[in-house]
């Protein structure tokens, strides 16, 4: 598996700045996240940034710009506190790495 990192990329179209921009790539398959690591921020604040993503019109355009590769939809993830609107990481990772381990021992049985 491969990771393109954006680590705190300015997108002034809609004035935010996430933690990190990711796409994570294996064979010919992507996914992207936008990740807010939640430290000091308000919920109220967390949940503008997640809201601002959410109506961002040109987000897939946007992004598909950025990673140079048609991007069909993107997630919004947190660590921390679980926020409505955004995925924990944590476990979208874990998620991620059962469904690795599960097809590399598939492909080992082959």
């Amino acid at each position: 598996m491969k990771a393109i990192v954006f680590r705190e990329y300015t997108i002034p179209e809609i004035g935010l700045r996430p933690d990190a921009i990711i796409m994570l790539q294996k064979g010919g398959e992507g996914m992207v996240l936008v990740l807010e690591i939640v430290c000091h921020e308000t919920e109220q604040y967390l949940a503008s940034k997640i809201h601002a993503w959410q109506q961002f019109e040109g987000a897939l355009d946007y992004l598909s710009n950025l990673f140079k590769f048609k991007i069909p939809h993107f997630l919004i993830c947190t660590t921390g506190e679980p926020i409505d609107g955004a995925v924990q990481f944590n476990q979208l990772i874990k998620e991620i790495k059962n469904e690795i381990d599960c097809t590399e021992k598939l492909q080992k049985k082959e």
